[in-house]
């Protein structure tokens, strides 16, 4: 099963940790696990993602409302075959 995590951005929280613990159990259960941030810049929890085999991709959402950004999101979950969209905080709720 493919599943996609969904963050706001990946700084260090409560939500960044609890993503990165359970994509760290999901990959050992023999899932692949696609991280996935709204912000733009890089987060601090990127190296121990990818040390983990665990994918990082960034979605960037724009100032103010992001018209672009849900079918921008479409085509990415589409085009990796994603089964299972898994948003963490309400930004990413309303976009994904």
């Amino acid at each position: 099963m493919r599943i996609a995590h969904v963050l706001s951005s990946l700084r260090v929280g409560g939500q960044e940790r609890l993503v990165l613990d359970l994509a760290r159990v999901q990959k050992a259960s023999g899932h692949e696990v696609i991280v996935v941030s709204l912000a733009g810049e890089a987060g601090v929890l990127e190296p121990e993602l990818a040390a983990a085999g665990i994918e990082v991709a960034r979605i960037a959402k724009r100032d103010g409302l992001d018209a672009t950004l849900p079918p921008r999101l479409y085509r990415f979950f589409r085009g990796r075959r994603v089964n299972v969209v898994h948003t963490h905080n309400r930004l990413p709720l309303v976009y994904a």
